[in-house]
């Protein structure tokens, strides 16, 4: 079990929930829960992939190539809650031992 963070309706703080993750694969379906509620009416993502070194989770967020929105164009609640979210059940849940996240776009990194 590990606590999945999400941003409040006032981009206020962070609620948790309890959920169930595979032995295999914890921090790849931590983030697939936190990304379940990224995506809007202007904004979504077609794809991640992450790798964990040294306790630093990379995470390689894919834009759809026709996207109208960039991550630079997100305003500040949307930047917490997409990096936020992340960052905070990443390093927020021991056992996934991640001390640290960093957010790229195709290897470049994006300022989360």
């Amino acid at each position: 079990m590990i606590r999945v963070y999400k941003l409040d309706n006032q981009c206020k703080g962070f609620v948790s929930e309890k959920v169930r993750v595979p032995a295999d694969q914890p921090v790849t379906k931590a983030i697939a829960m936190v990304l379940e509620n990224a995506d809007n009416a202007d904004f979504s993502l077609s794809g991640y992939r992450v790798s964990v070194s040294s306790g630093v989770a990379t995470i390689d967020l894919r834009l759809p190539p026709a996207s109208k929105r960039r991550f630079s164009s997100l305003s500040n609640c949307e930047q917490l809650a997409l990096f936020g979210s992340l960052r905070k059940t990443l390093t927020g849940n021991k056992p996934l031992k991640v001390r640290g996240v960093k957010f790229v776009d195709r290897g470049k990194e994006i300022k989360g």
